[in-house]
């Protein structure tokens, strides 16, 4: 396992996920907002890519 230091020195955060989430993995949090994202989305559509 690498150390603190080492993962420092290479500019990546170190992050711990807390394993007490996972309890989140397929619940909708705000129904009413994703509802009202899906049917703006279905109006709209999704936003075209740019290419440069």
């Amino acid at each position: 396992m690498k150390t603190l230091l080492e993962i420092n020195d290479k500019k990546i955060p170190a992050v711990r996920i807390d394993s007490a989430l996972d309890k989140y993995e397929n619940v909708v949090l705000f129904p009413d907002k994703l509802a009202k994202a899906n049917e703006s989305l279905k109006k709209t559509g999704f936003p075209k890519l740019v290419k440069k």
